[in-house]
């Protein structure tokens, strides 16, 4: 952790609030908390309150350290701080932490003014690793000797967080991957190193359990995680008004995941990511405002996931801008209380852009005309899966007299007739709020699809008719609904039919059936 020039810090600590994982998530929220330990258990340098002592050598707080080895800060049944570490007093040490195995009281260490060598300050971790501590504090640690690879055994540990601050490394010349490897391979979910100069971090060798990385105050480069395959970055459920995205941001070309929240979205949030080839994007867009349309597009994402606020009448913008930017699209949180005449209608450009081929909507809430204009954009668009959970939709139950995609045909049941790219729909539960309707228009729109898979779960659905012409399914799903015995009596378009699944209906004979089997 040499002296270096860090042009991370400024856009870290004041946009930013710099947090990494791996294959996991982060929870930060506001910038103070950057600053303060992981556990709220860890005693302040200044307490002298003792609720039952250890059985430590040395427990008077208010003796010098001439007088003995080391100062005792706090001394109670599940925390303990001490000061004053250094070579003469380590082994003392070592041997008093090896006292708590595993299933001892001890919980919360915290070690101040600390100058030992690097072998006795990995014997102290390892002593730690092994014990039943579970949150380890750091402050004003100095290395005294030659850093030296060394064989940490990561094996059975009760340690949660780790926090180091203010770490002094004496030795100028060394092979830093001794040093960060200690750390990065350290399965734990919490982990702090802050003001300690450190300019570089290496990749975990094996899938890491980090959750909260904290390396604030430092002096880290582009080389961050260089080597890793699979970075991930999660800012997501926070309280930032615009994408908190910073230009070094653009550097970090193995990053993978990245998590974000705003209550605004520009097109030149994402200018400094365009050229990265992301995994998953995911968008937390609470209290949301604004929308520049077209700013999604920017990305490169093979999957975008949208959770847009549960309050708020839905952005179309997103879903057409979603549609055109990935492969896999899910959307959160669809909710329209306005006027079908006031609904946004797709652009007919937009068929030519569409790069979605498997679309997830979940919680969506909206009239039938509505959700008949999606669904006609979705037909004609490359989607081959399409997915709703949690539907209600709202009336009249009627067709719109006009279409904007449907120019030529004169309704919907001509529309789902056609060839197209979808292979799969799955509805699952599905309520309505509209009681009287004529239901034909309703099942009829679905028993001619011309798809191989069609699953409809946990929809109280009592009924569906038979398709007027031979049928592709090959698949049906209805488990979970209020189907009966009349369901496809005498129907003889179902050739193709190779799975039907009806469990958890309301059935009283299964002989009625075996037309499926024929």
């Amino acid at each position: 952790m040499t002296q270096n020039t860090s042009f991370f810090r400024n856009c870290f600590l004041y946009k930013c609030l710099f947090a990494l994982s791996f294959w996991s998530h982060i929870s930060l929220s506001v910038e103070d908390e950057l600053f303060t330990s992981v556990s709220n258990n860890f005693p302040e340098d200044d307490s002298k309150q003792k609720i039952k002592s250890l059985p430590l050598l040395y427990t008077n707080s208010n003796q010098s350290k001439a007088d003995f080895d080391w100062v005792v800060i706090q001394n109670t049944t599940e925390s303990l701080s001490l000061s004053e570490i250094t070579n003469d007093n380590v082994k003392k040490l070592i041997a008093l932490l090896s006292n708590f195995t595993q299933g001892s009281r001890l919980q919360n260490l915290t070690l101040t003014n600390v100058s030992v060598d690097w072998n006795a300050l990995m014997e102290i971790f390892q002593t730690v690793w092994h014990s039943s501590i579970e949150y380890f504090n750091t402050n004003n640690v100095t290395q005294l000797s030659d850093i030296e690879s060394y064989d940490f055994d990561y094996s059975g540990t009760s340690m949660k967080a780790l926090t180091m601050k203010k770490i002094i490394i004496t030795d100028m010349y060394f092979t830093q991957d001794d040093l960060y490897k200690i750390f990065a391979d350290m399965n734990i979910e919490d982990m702090t190193i802050a003001d300690s100069e450190m300019i570089h971090m290496l990749c975990p060798s094996s899938k890491s359990p980090f959750r909260y990385l904290n390396f604030l105050k430092n002096d880290l480069t582009d080389f961050l995680f260089q080597k890793c395959d699979n970075l991930h970055l999660d800012l997501s459920f926070n309280k930032f008004t615009a994408l908190p995205i910073c230009q070094e941001f653009g550097n970090m070309f193995h990053l993978k995941y990245l998590g974000l929240s705003a209550t605004m979205i520009r097109r030149s949030d994402f200018r400094y990511i365009k050229h990265l080839q992301l995994h998953t994007v995911f968008l937390n867009l609470g209290n949301f405002s604004l929308y520049e349309p077209q700013s999604l597009t920017v990305l490169s994402t093979r999957n975008l996931h949208i959770a847009f606020a549960a309050n708020q009448n839905f952005i179309f913008s997103l879903l057409y801008d979603g549609m055109s930017t990935s492969e896999n699209l899910k959307i959160v949180n669809l909710r329209y209380t306005m006027s079908y005449k006031d609904f946004p209608s797709p652009p007919l450009m937009l068929l030519k852009k569409i790069k979605t081929t498997a679309l997830t909507l979940d919680a969506v809430d909206l009239q039938w005309a509505i959700i008949l204009q999606i669904f006609v954009l979705i037909w004609y668009a490359p989607v081959e899966q399409l997915t709703v959970r949690n539907l209600t939709f709202r009336g009249p139950l009627e067709e719109p007299t006009e279409y904007a995609f449907l120019p030529l045909l004169s309704n919907m049941e001509q529309l789902i007739s056609l060839d197209g790219s979808m292979k799969a729909l799955t509805l699952e539960h599905v309520r309505h709020k509209v009681y009287y309707f004529n239901q034909e228009i309703l099942y009829r729109q679905f028993s001619e699809m011309n798809i191989a898979n069609l699953t409809i779960a946990d929809a109280y659905m009592p009924h569906m008719l038979c398709p007027n012409r031979k049928s592709s399914f090959q698949y049906i799903n209805f488990s979970h609904n209020a189907l009966t015995d009349e369901l496809f009596q005498n129907c003889g378009t179902l050739m193709d039919l190779k799975f039907l699944i009806l469990k958890k209906n309301k059935f009283e004979s299964l002989r009625k059936k075996s037309f499926t089997s024929s």
